[in-house]
């Protein structure tokens, strides 16, 4: 019988509680045993790389931090054994050099990877698996942030909903399964934006049979979708910025294709800055909230309704980020309660904001502008 398994895991960035232990290549310091031995168990294992190895930094302009993790640490990485997506938001942090040490680290230690290049048409190029008589088609793609390649220029592959679709159909016809890594999504939010559903449900028409959503850094939930399987959220495999619950705790989908696509879950806690599988009481909580938001979003609206909700939350925080985020304005419109913000910002001005972010061709021509404004 034809049988392949895969561990897809969340995000990993080597940090400074953590970064030792990769650089040694003790990598059973930085992951618990159990663990350890269920990403091991996989025949194939799936990892995204949330940063750059460099060991000089030299971060680009952009919002958000720039991540930095030591070269050494590839001995870490070589240890699992993995297939590294560098599809996402920050493999671009230090820049075109910052990229190419890390290409150098993991083409030196022989790992294999997929989703980043020195241009556009090396970052589209997918991964093919072929094992036990299986052909898995591997694609890694990521929001525009930063972080994306352009025709002559370094960087990750960016999603294109023109163009992604049509990727996946053509891999989807040299392989007997396909797997998509989507890296985006609002951060700590744990369902599906309206949006996001349907550019995933998208890639699943076009041949796509297991679509995994990565960035939000929390466990989501998942859906089945005409016979492929969407997983919205997975949190982080090991990634030590945060310790609240989103961040904590986190989901590795153990994959096994056969017939057909089968998943199922390995839940994930984070202390120390080690990862650890979760037991007991803690694990059947991640798996049993993974499941619930699960349900919640097979009810009609519910995802359209719950997204609303966190857009109107979001809203005084975006526009004080369009105010420039001055300290002091930020201090004081907190203390009272917003209205500074809800005066500048009148009905005028946020329709005139609205035109230019919803009209395709305002968009473009307003990112053209700002980047050409940025030199960048």
């Amino acid at each position: 019988m034809r049988l392949v398994t895969m561990a897809i895991s969340g995000d990993l960035v080597p940090t400074r509680s953590n970064a030792d232990f990769f650089a040694s290549g003790d990598i059973g310091r930085a992951l618990d045993d159990r663990l350890l031995s269920a990403l091991m168990e996989a025949d194939i294992r799936l990892i995204n790389l949330e940063a750059p190895l460099a060991d000089s930094a030299s971060p680009i302009p952009k919002a958000g931090p720039a991540m930095r993790a030591p070269a050494a640490c590839v001995r870490g990485l070589k240890a699992l054994e993995p297939v590294l997506s560098l599809a996402n938001n920050h493999i671009l942090d230090q820049g075109a050099a910052g990229l190419q040490s890390t290409l150098r680290a993991i083409g030196g230690a022989g790992i294999p990877f997929l989703g980043a290049g020195e241009c556009l048409e090396e970052a589209k190029k997918p991964y093919i698996l072929e094992k036990n008589g299986l052909k898995i088609g591997l694609l890694a793609v990521c929001e525009w942030e930063f972080s994306v390649a352009g025709e002559a220029s370094p960087g990750a592959n960016p999603f294109d909903p023109l163009e992604t679709p049509d990727q996946v159909a053509r891999l989807k016809e040299e392989c007997d399964f396909v797997v998509a890594l989507y890296h985006g999504g609002i951060e700590c939010y744990r369902y599906p934006t309206p949006g996001l559903r349907k550019a995933m449900r998208k890639l699943a028409d076009k041949g796509a049979d297991l679509v995994v959503c990565q960035h939000t850094h929390c466990a989501g939930c998942q859906e089945e979708y005409r016979g492929s399987i969407l997983v919205y959220g997975q949190g982080n495999l090991l990634f030590d910025r945060k310790n609240d619950e989103y961040w904590r705790t986190a989901l590795v989908v153990r994959a096994t294709f056969s017939d057909r696509v089968t998943v199922q879950y390995v839940p994930v806690v984070h202390e120390g800055g080690r990862a650890l599988m979760a037991e007991g009481a803690e694990a059947q909580a991640i798996l049993d909230g993974f499941e619930r938001r699960s349900r919640e979003i097979l009810a009609p609206g519910f995802v359209e309704s719950a997204f609303s909700l966190r857009a109107k939350e979001a809203l005084d925080n975006a526009l004080l980020a369009l105010s420039g985020k001055d300290r002091l304005l930020v201090k004081l419109d907190r203390r009272l309660g917003g209205r500074l913000t809800r005066r500048a910002f009148t009905a005028r001005r946020l329709l005139d904001s609205l035109n230019l972010i919803e009209c395709e061709s305002l968009r473009e021509q307003l990112i053209s502008s700002l980047k050409s404004r940025l030199n960048i």
